[in-house]
């Protein structure tokens, strides 16, 4: 059987989703070593993205600059992949992409999979055509194959006759089983003769399964990741595919053992694997990223992820947009032509201080006694380090965070500021607090500023507070526990590309930070 299979590794790939593929070179230098001592021949050592992505680490950016430093062993195929969208989602013009792919150096990668909706192959076919001439081996893999008609099949296979050498179905939604991955199996045999590859999710627990018998159903290609390690849930694990195909290979069983302990380390950090939530989301095909995103931000442990799931079926979340969990909500349904019911306004002192939830506020004597007292203090949500009596207003914009601290809303030391008029009104009687100051919310890709609204395109509450006192005629405004995100955290925060943004807008306001911060003012 092991003559038949071949195994593709893509932890360090799959598994940025977790670390923002922030991945030292000693540790990628490492596993390589370790990988090129088992069977595995083929790994997927990151993303190639189109163009670099300077937010992310670098196993998220494998151009040539990335393999400076790295000696790729051998007897190791190393591939990347690169996104399908990246060539329809951004400024490039087809020269300018044409020029990146033409840098990709052969001596480091051998092999290119092309990410890519069953839609997006046609608009992309002549990037792949490209690569395939260059000389580069091609695999094409097809995400959300459990949506994908007998239709859609055929038409895949005929685009990529001459383009490519494997095809990959991805289950990306992590909604397949054994019956269902033989069945698409054989809907792409009766249109094509190329080689087929599967990679899995492990939602339902049921990835090591499916990959099993999709080997038995022709597919000569499987992926896998240590220890599981992959966006949601995870993969089906590389350890148990070395056991299942390799059995009798002393050396892959020895190897793949000593690297599963360094990831194992990973995995007790950032605690991927599946669970009910992610079991429902393959249930209710569902993406995994919404799911990831609420387990992995603290801010969301005391909210009922069963509501939101519920709510994701109902919208049928197929693609992640953090928007759409807000739609689900019925969040900021901008109307504003309602008068509030509830609305006041606060005298503002000469001094403004936001309070966020950093750690840096750990250190109470960091702020000037008589500044702190002569100030209008507004605190973000809720602090673990600022005591609440002592806030003026506090702010709530977020869907989630404002449905998660409901019951404490009544509690709230002086008036609240909230866009009560863009929130259900299921959530407005919830509301038992008539001290109530109404700026509403409207979603949309520019931040734009109005007297009794704002626009932007993610409810940040620090943004949102801004620009409320921006709207006010502030011009002075200081802030404190606002640390910023991690190098390794996945999710990106746009507050910087916000404060950016309002600077060069407001160019007389200044917004100073009392705390260490990694935000650039």
């Amino acid at each position: 059987m092991d003559k038949e299979i071949n195994l593709i590794d893509c932890t360090l790939r799959d598994g940025g989703y977790y670390n923002n593929w922030d991945f030292s070179k000693k540790f990628i230098q490492g596993y390589l070593n370790s990988i090129s001592k088992t069977k595995i021949k083929n790994i997927e050592i990151g993303f190639l993205s189109i163009p670099s992505d300077k937010t992310k680490g670098i196993t998220a950016n494998c151009n040539n600059k990335f393999f400076q430093d790295l000696t790729i062993p051998k007897n190791i195929n190393c591939g990347v992949m690169i996104n399908g969208s990246d060539f329809l989602n951004n400024q490039l013009s087809k020269s300018e992409i044409y020029k990146i792919l033409r840098k990709i150096n052969k001596k480091n990668i051998r092999f290119i999979r092309f990410a890519c909706h069953v839609y997006e192959i046609p608009k992309i076919k002549n990037y792949i055509s490209y690569l395939k001439k260059a000389g580069f081996t091609i695999f094409v893999n097809i995400m959300q194959i459990s949506e994908i008609t007998k239709i859609e099949i055929k038409n895949c296979c005929n685009y990529l006759r001459n383009i490519c050498d494997v095809i990959y179905v991805a289950d990306s939604l992590g909604s397949l089983d054994k019956i269902k991955i033989k069945l698409i199996l054989k809907s792409f045999r009766e249109f094509t003769k190329k080689p087929l590859g599967v990679h899995t999710h492990d939602n339902m627990k049921k990835a090591l399964e499916i990959s099993i018998s999709a080997s038995k159903c022709d597919a000569k290609w499987i992926d896998g990741t240590i220890q599981g390690m992959g966006r949601g849930p995870g993969n089906v694990k590389t350890e148990d595919l070395i056991t299942y195909f390799f059995k009798k290979d002393i050396n892959s069983n020895k190897y793949i053992k000593i690297l599963s302990k360094k990831f194992l380390k990973l995995k007790k950090i950032y605690k991927w694997g599946t669970n009910k939530y992610y079991y429902l989301s393959g249930l209710y095909k569902i993406h995994p990223t919404f799911i990831q995103m609420l387990l992995s931000d603290s801010r969301y442990r005391n909210f009922n992820f069963v509501n939101v799931i519920n709510n994701l079926k109902k919208l049928k979340a197929k693609k992640y947009n953090p928007n759409t969990l807000y739609l689900a909500m019925n969040f900021y349904n901008n109307d504003f032509t309602k008068i509030a019911t509830q609305s006041l306004s606060i005298p503002l002192k000469k001094n403004i201080i936001i309070f966020g939830n950093g750690k840096s506020l750990q250190n109470k004597n960091i702020i000037n006694k008589k500044l702190f007292n002569d100030s209008t203090k507004i605190l973000i949500n809720r602090s673990n380090y600022v005591k609440e009596k002592m806030i003026d207003l506090t702010v709530y914009c977020h869907p989630l965070r404002l449905i998660t601290d409901l019951h404490l809303l009544k509690k709230v030391n002086g008036c609240l500021l909230l866009p009560y008029n863009s929130i259900p009104e299921i959530l407005q009687k919830k509301i038992i607090n008539r001290n109530v100051i109404n700026y509403d919310l409207k979603l949309g890709p520019v931040i734009r500023l109005n007297k009794n609204h704002i626009t932007m395109p993610k409810p940040l509450g620090l943004i949102y507070a801004v620009g409320y006192l921006l709207s006010r005629g502030v011009k002075k405004i200081y802030i404190a526990g606002f640390d910023g995100f991690e190098s390794n955290n996945p999710f990106k925060d746009e507050t910087q590309d916000y404060i950016s943004f309002l600077k060069k807008t407001f160019r007389n306001i200044k917004i100073i930070s009392l705390t260490k911060t990694k935000l650039k003012l």
